[in-house]
């Protein structure tokens, strides 16, 4: 009876459930969610006019700020370290199959080929092509080996390849010629997202500047432009209103829209930033996170809280 149960205790609740065993990458995530989610009900709390830890109304705008960047700063940070890490696996990928249309020169099959690369280094692709080849060793099948590399690592590039040394092992024939000629692609592909790379980072640096010169913006609308206008008010000079006595009709809602505008500025422009250079909005979250930290930061130590709240 005893032995019966140790398997299950080592195994764990969870996948005795048929639940996935939680990772860093998804604790992160969900610490972030949760202190978004706990942030986000205090600021809510706040603006209902209830007092709260002796924090003033006016903190709710932080605590929607710091809401924000909790929920999109780890997740954006871990999706980008993944997509790092696929993409250094698909800059190695040429390498391998390099490796392996020269052992099929010298007259090794797939599985011969693909044993030998285990040997070898590939940079980050290395811990992969080793798994493949243990797992030949101990007598898994080609295909399976490698569909189970394609299960791992999801991306297109990978899927194509593992598709045609599949097809490859399964037929035989010219496989040296086929590998060579996939080697080629393979290549070819690498220099073309090295190119968009290279040619997406002038937009991202013009997004980055659109952001901060609409934050100087903010700045000298806030200390230049409406000071003046509050002494040009016809009100400036009556006893009993206060300086500036705009601040009191205009100016509040005013900077609380500007406020507003640079979250959605931020947040927005990372997203874009996302799409121009990788094709995804949600790796664009990293820039989003920077833009969205400092532009708090600017408008804390240098406007102050929006309104004077």
């Amino acid at each position: 009876m005893t032995g019966a149960v140790a398997p299950v205790h080592r195994r764990g609740i969870r996948p005795a459930l048929g639940l996935p065993r939680p990772d860093g990458v998804r604790a992160i995530r969900a610490v972030g969610a949760a202190a978004a989610a706990g942030l986000a009900a205090l600021a809510l709390w706040l603006l209902s006019g209830r007092a709260a830890f002796g924090l003033p109304t006016a903190e709710a705008f932080d605590l929607v700020v710091l809401a924000l960047l909790a929920l999109i700063g780890p997740y954006g940070f871990s999706a980008a370290l993944a997509q790092r890490r696929i993409e250094a696996m698909d800059h190695r990928l040429p390498d391998l199959l390099r490796d392996l249309t020269d052992s099929g020169r010298a007259g090794l099959g797939l599985s011969a080929a693909l044993v030998a690369a285990g040997d070898r280094e590939f940079g980050a692709l290395t811990g992969e092509v080793r798994r493949i080849a243990r797992q030949i060793r101990w007598g898994v099948p080609v295909d399976e080996a490698l569909g189970e590399w394609a299960r791992r690592v999801p991306t297109p590039r990978v899927r194509q390849t593992v598709s045609v040394l599949v097809r490859c092992d399964r037929v035989g024939g010219h496989t040296v010629d086929v590998l060579s000629l996939v080697t080629e692609q393979a290549r070819e592909a690498e220099r073309a997202r090295a190119a968009r790379r290279a040619a997406m980072s002038t937009y991202v640096a013009v997004v980055y500047v659109a952001f901060f010169v609409f934050l100087l913006t903010i700045f000298i609308l806030v200390h230049l432009f409406l000071p003046e206008l509050s002494v040009a008010s016809p009100l400036a000079g009556t006893p009993g209103i206060p300086f500036p006595s705009i601040a009191t009709g205009v100016a509040a809602p005013l900077l609380l829209a500007l406020f507003a505008a640079v979250l959605i500025h931020a947040v927005g422009d990372g997203l874009m930033v996302g799409v121009l250079t990788s094709g995804r909005a949600v790796l664009g979250l990293p820039h989003a996170t920077v833009m969205l930290l400092v532009g708090w930061l600017v408008l804390r130590l240098l406007v102050g809280l929006p309104g004077g709240l």
